[in-house]
């Protein structure tokens, strides 16, 4: 899930809750800050598939907040019948707890940078289900999201070359790559030509490099991924697309 209720606004709530058994209305700060948590409540109940008190927040206790001249009391009662809806809910919804080490990894660019996501942007769901993975601790998963996004990479320096990537194996298309490489001259390139060269000499060394060492073991069965591993693993590929996307 990709929403989530922002801890300080719930716990900012504590004070308001309390005090909800006056009869005076709600004062304009109070009652903004019970729709913000409602309605952010609200958006994952409905994620999570909470119907009942998803509709009472939806069609009954939000519009009521929105009205002035509702009360604490009132307000108040109208959170003792969510509670009850909630909890008679909640038993039938599995909750996973991910660790806050770990959640920061459902943000997508936590990794890579923003100049991958700029220059590739069809990995923008790859990167998206390899944070999620690694959060999830579905490392293997994770693994293999981060040879696609590797994929794409490899499919992008093939068409900077005009070499056909469809239904190609990496062996194939590097060896064709480093080939075009080799032919960069004066005449294609101009003066920079030798550090042209020489740089994307280094990118089809770190593909071949990436494609022996993960990448073939990644695609068979018997090949299992630790957290340790899985770290390295994306670490390497984020800083590899970074280079390749200011390189391409």
């Amino acid at each position: 899930m990709s929403t989530r209720l922002n801890e300080l606004e719930m716990v900012a709530l504590g004070p308001i809750v309390n005090g909800l058994t006056e009869n005076s209305p709600l004062t304009e700060e109070d009652r903004r800050q019970l729709i913000r948590y409602s309605e952010a409540t609200l958006k994952i109940f409905k994620e999570i598939g909470m119907d009942y008190p998803s509709h009472l927040l939806e069609t009954t206790i939000i519009p009521a907040l929105k009205k002035s001249e509702t009360t604490y009391k009132q307000a108040y009662r109208f959170l003792e019948e969510f509670g009850r809806s909630y909890g008679y809910e909640i038993k039938d919804v599995t909750c996973l707890i991910i660790p806050a080490n770990k959640a920061v990894y459902l943000d997508q660019d936590i990794i890579f940078d923003k100049s991958v996501l700029d220059k590739f942007i069809s990995i923008s769901y790859e990167i998206d289900e390899a944070h999620q993975c690694f959060a999830l601790d579905r490392y293997s998963a994770c693994v293999f999201h981060l040879m696609r996004i590797l994929e794409a990479g490899l499919n992008e320096l093939a068409k900077k070359f005009n070499i056909e990537f469809t239904r190609t194996n990496w062996q194939n298309i590097i060896d064709q790559i480093e080939k075009a490489v080799k032919d960069i001259s004066f005449s294609s390139h101009g003066s920079d030509w030798k550090q042209v060269q020489h740089s994307y000499s280094e990118v089809c060394t770190h593909f071949r490099f990436l494609k022996d060492s993960w990448r073939n073991y990644a695609m068979h069965i018997h090949e299992q991924y630790s957290e340790e591993r899985a770290k390295k693993i994306m670490d390497n590929v984020a800083s590899f697309m970074k280079d390749l996307a200011g390189l391409i």
